[in-house]
């Protein structure tokens, strides 16, 4: 929490605002502004942390709904259940996302160690209620990490799901063995464009180790596949 917390203060300075607007519609007002100019800034996705802080099931929730729960934030009420408001933002925001062909990246299963943090609150199915709102349905949304260690949802969602991709980036210098067992199963089920490549890496050396080891992995399924004549 205080890591969003301190990005939220950083956002809001430079929106010229020393915290949140008391007004729920002028919070509103500041993060669409905010999404706005980072995408006139050049940024090609957006993408959902939530994982690290509460469960990922964001069910709809209405302007009321989100207005209640703001009004009594701002009133110093500790106790409020977020999430109505969570949900209606996140909502807001793939709507945003959707309608300018923005893909949205999710944070499923495990991530770094953080004190609090619930493994549980990454479930991939978690998001079906998510998936399932209608006016999202053209919007591209890519789960990462591979959602070790729930990473047979993750296949599960991606199949069923038409606008749904599995990223396994962080997993290919981290889970080598856990890696090629899942990639074995993640390529007889899904089509070979639902499958992306990444390294979540800062560091250059990490990113070319990443990608030497997801090019061992691969190479390793692809040719046990072969000779088992999966394809």
């Amino acid at each position: 929490h205080a890591g969003f917390a301190a990005v939220l203060h950083k956002e809001l300075l430079r929106h010229g605002l020393a915290q949140p607007p008391q007004d729920f519609d002028a919070y509103v007002q500041f993060v669409d502004a905010s999404v706005q100019q980072r995408v006139a800034e050049g940024v090609v996705s957006l993408k959902i942390a939530s994982a690290y802080v509460r469960p990922i099931d964001f069910r709809p929730a209405s302007h009321a709904e989100a207005a209640a729960t703001y009004a009594r934030l701002a009133a110093g009420k500790a106790d409020t259940d977020r999430r109505p408001l969570e949900n209606f933002i996140v909502q807001r925001l793939a709507q945003f996302a959707a309608d300018r062909a923005l893909p949205v990246q999710i944070h499923v299963g495990m991530g770094h160690p953080e004190p609090g943090m619930l493994v549980s609150n990454g479930e991939p199915f978690l998001l079906e209620t998510f998936l399932n709102i209608r006016s999202l349905n053209r919007l591209k949304v890519t789960l990462l990490h591979g959602g070790y260690p729930y990473s047979s949802q993750l296949a599960a969602l991606a199949q069923t799901y038409g606008n749904v991709f599995l990223d396994f980036s962080w997993m290919p210098y981290l889970h080598h063995f856990y890696l090629r067992q899942k990639l074995t199963e993640w390529l007889e089920i899904l089509p070979a464009n639902k499958l992306l490549f990444g390294s979540d890496a800062g560091a250059p050396e990490f990113h070319v180790a990443s990608a030497h080891f997801a090019r061992q992995a691969l190479n390793h399924v692809l040719n046990d596949g072969v000779q088992r004549g999966v394809w």
